[in-house]
This record gives C-alpha cells, sequence and structure tokens, in this order.
C-alpha cells in the first residue's frame, strides 16, 4: 500500500460518503490505497448506514467509543482515534484526513515523487489540492507522513 487515509468520522455520513467518492475517483490506483474509518459507538447513524460503504474498496471500518480513559470528549478525543487507526494502517505513507474533505489533483504521483529522505509532504503541494466545506482555502492542516517516522512515535 502506498497511502493509508485515516479518518476519524461522527454525525456526518453523507459528507464521509462524498469524501471516500473523491478519493476513489482521484486515484490513479485504487489497489495500493486503504481508507480506514473510525465511528463513535452513539453514533446511530453511522451504525444504521455502515454497510452503504462497502462498495468502496479498500475501506476498513472500525467502531469504538468516543472519549478515551482520560475521559477526553470533542476534539480532544480525536487524536487517540488517529493514533488506532495509524497503527492499524498497512501503507507507507499516511494521511490523517476528515470526513469533511474533497480530494482531486494527483496525489498519487506526488507521493511517489518523494524522496526516500523525505519524510512528510504537506497537501498544499498537490496540484488542485483538496478542499474542506468549511474552507475557502486549497489544501488543509492534515499532513501526510511516513508511516516509519509515526511507528516510532
Amino acid at each position: 500500500m502506498i497511502c493509508g487515509f485515516i479518518i476519524p468520522s461522527r454525525k456526518r455520513f453523507d459528507r464521509l460518503v462524498k469524501t471516500i467518492e473523491s478519493i476513489h475517483s482521484s486515484a490513479r490506483d485504487m489497489s495500493e490505497v486503504e481508507i480506514l474509518v473510525k465511528f463513535d459507538y452513539d453514533d446511530n447513524e453511522a451504525t444504521d448506514r455502515f454497510l452503504e460503504l462497502s462498495k468502496f474498496t479498500n475501506t476498513r471500518l472500525f467502531f469504538d467509543k468516543r472519549c478515551d480513559k482520560e475521559n477526553l470528549s470533542g476534539y480532544a478525543s480525536i487524536c487517540p482515534a488517529y493514533n488506532r487507526l495509524m497503527r492499524l494502517s498497512e501503507a507507507r505513507w499516511l494521511w490523517m484526513f476528515n470526513d469533511d474533505c474533497m480530494l482531486d489533483g494527483d496525489w498519487q504521483t506526488e507521493l511517489d515523487a518523494l524522496p526516500p529522505e523525505r519524510n512528510y509532504m504537506h497537501p498544499w503541494r498537490i496540484k488542485n489540492g483538496y478542499e474542506s466545506w468549511y474552507d475557502e482555502d486549497p489544501g488543509g492542516p492534515f499532513p501526510v507522513i511516513r508511516k516509519t517516522d509515526f511507528d516510532w512515535a
């Protein structure tokens, strides 16, 4: 696998579907891509509709509690969700993504072109990048990092 998209999701199922569709439509080769999605147990819409995502290849779904043992909630609990999914990924590159972004551009070629010593890529490097439904700016805050750099953390 070249790239794993790490997507915690909560109560935005329709946007998540559009996000995954954008990854599939912009991928040059989906056999080199995996998508890992984490839902909260108490997200009733995701619980009711998760089978709709079975049409997407290389997409793995996980349900877990919203808060971790330190009783974090909301965005504070998103870091443990990213960490859990990143550990499960089999990809060389980990793209911390979100369920409200649309991806386009030739991002696989950009990843392939990075020299071996490079350990991250900022999404703004990609032509057309991706956009959030909330931002006017292309790209976003989510970096792409090498799995080997995450594994030692």
